[in-house]
């Protein structure tokens, strides 16, 4: 007898991928259980797979995965109210944009305090944190953007 029909729901739980010829080296215990669902039913549920998972169907439209991107501004446009950011230490840039609703603040590294700022506060070699989402293009579309400022003179 095998381990795959001899313990199946212990194999399940511990993660353990058996059958690697059929799975693959880096298979997850995910796609374990979703192959194996015969011979591997869990307690809960009681469905098939696709019927215990939520349902992406209804409801309102995904917005986006959040995303957080900082470093200096080498390019901002008033105009297409985005800012261009290069990340510290490396030549990989990312576009930020903005609207109405993007909250603007400034703040000193490791400072509690926290001041409420204007766009046009922000300059080109400024190094700001921009979280939001990002789209598929690779764009954030911020809804917040923080200026770090500097303890030097």
């Amino acid at each position: 007898m095998t381990t795959k029909t001899k313990y199946p729901l212990l194999v399940a739980a511990l993660g353990i991928t058996v059958g690697i010829g059929i799975l693959g080296p880096s298979a997850s215990p995910s796609i374990f259980r979703e192959r194996h669902w015969k011979t591997c039913k869990p307690s809960g549920g009681g469905g098939t797979p696709s019927q215990d998972k939520p349902s992406g169907g209804g409801g309102a439209p995904s917005k986006g995965k959040p995303a957080r991107w900082e470093g200096r501004v080498e390019r901002s446009s008033k105009e297409q109210s985005s800012l261009t950011i290069r990340k510290s230490g490396g030549s990989v840039e990312m576009t930020c944009m903005y609207d109405s609703s993007t909250k603007w603040v400034s703040q000193y590294h490791a400072d509690k305090k926290v001041n409420d700022i204007d766009a046009s506060e922000v300059k080109d070699g400024d190094y700001v944190i921009c979280t939001g989402t990002a789209d598929k293009g690779g764009v954030i579309h911020a809804t917040l953007i923080s200026r770090r400022l500097s303890h030097s003179p």
